[in-house]
């Protein structure tokens, strides 16, 4: 019975949720996802520093840096405003530590790309208003209030908006107005660290279970539920042949993620971003003018991943050895394993198709 109000309660939120959707435009993780706008990506680095100079030792990249700077100075002097020769004397005295230099800024762009990837883990959701859509959002907050405490926290929590800059409840009536937002994302790891005999146990766990969800879906003859299934088995058997292979060349360790913590920047102020938030958005600005910039921030040295399965995240000893790893990987195995891969690949079918123009 209880399970059977689960289920009425959930196709009850999507419809009323959806009806919004199909009415204005609209962000959610699908958006976050997949969307061109997180090419823009920024990662903000604590530690920037102690990632350099972990890899090529401490003051090396500034020592290389402030040595080219010198011998341009004198080269420059020496000739004058012989700009031909300069060059041609800068290319020939330049090119070794030009080269350096460009391989170690190539390197830490590597490790940056791997967290371009981040995204909300929970649902979250932001609508754009529009003056029809009135009805159905009041239609929801009061669904809201009807609920129970022991519906799930992503249907019971709030409606937000945005009034002087402060996040507030929804409520009937009150005044919608526009803002730019900015997204920040933090992902964070548990504490235990898995050893290479605790990650394979991990992943025959893993093996195990879905071999038995498996064995059920085939006896009620599910077979799309099965071709999902089997799809995730495969995953799980293909990692585990990976982490055999790279075993062999590399110390590796595990850590599962724990959470990614989501915040929106409004007006340059930082505030927990909200399971469902309503705005203005005017229908003359795309994408772009509504969420001015993605973040991910406070990435360490000590949490940088090089591949994973899910939200198992692998990690070497030393960064230099994750850079060699990659090499080490084809460009298929590194797609297919990528840290920070948790989001769905195609849009959900509720996703309504004229929206899904716009956003993404």
């Amino acid at each position: 019975m209880l399970q059977l109000h689960k289920i009425h309660e959930s196709r009850s939120f999507e419809k009323l949720l959806n009806q919004i959707k199909s009415k204005t435009v609209f962000l959610d993780e699908s958006y976050v996802a997949s969307s061109n706008a997180r090419k823009e990506t920024q990662v903000i680095w604590k530690d920037k520093n102690n990632i350099v100079d972990s890899l090529y030792g401490k003051g090396a990249y500034q020592l290389l840096l402030e040595t080219r700077r010198t011998e341009r100075r004198r080269i420059k002097l020496e000739h004058g405003n012989k700009f031909g020769l300069v060059n041609q004397i800068e290319e020939r005295c330049l090119h070794e530590d030009l080269s350096k230099i460009r391989k170690m800024n190539y390197e830490v762009k590597l490790f940056q790309n791997i967290f371009k990837f981040v995204h909300p883990l929970s649902p979250k959701l932001i609508i754009g208003f529009q003056p029809r859509i009135t009805r159905h959002l009041n239609e929801l907050y009061s669904y809201k209030q009807t609920l129970s405490k022991n519906s799930p926290k992503y249907f019971r929590s709030p409606i937000m908006q945005i009034i002087d800059g402060e996040l507030s409840p929804y409520c009937a009536g009150n005044k919608i107005e526009q803002h730019s937002l900015g997204i920040v994302l933090k992902p964070y790891f548990t504490r235990t660290i898995l050893q290479p005999s605790d990650i394979v146990e991990e992943l025959m766990s893993q093996k195990s279970k879905y071999l038995t969800s498996l064995e059920i879906a085939r006896n009620a003859k599910q077979y799309s539920r099965c071709k999902a299934i089997d799809s995730k088995l495969k995953e799980v058997v293909q990692f585990h042949y990976l982490i055999e292979s790279i075993g062999k060349k590399f110390r590796l360790i595990g850590k599962k993620l724990k959470g990614v913590k989501t915040q929106l920047k409004i007006n340059g102020r930082l505030t927990d971003w909200p399971d469902c938030l309503v705005t203005n958005i005017s229908n003359r600005y795309r994408q772009f003018t509504v969420v001015s910039n993605f973040e991910v921030n406070n990435t360490s040295s000590k949490d940088i991943p090089a591949i994973a399965l899910g939200r198992l995240h692998i990690f070497t000893e030393n960064l230099t050895d994750t850079i060699a790893l990659r090499e080490y990987l084809s460009a298929h195995q590194y797609n297919k394993f990528r840290p920070f891969s948790l989001f769905k690949k195609k849009l959900d079918s509720n996703y309504p198709l004229h929206n899904s123009i716009w956003w993404p």
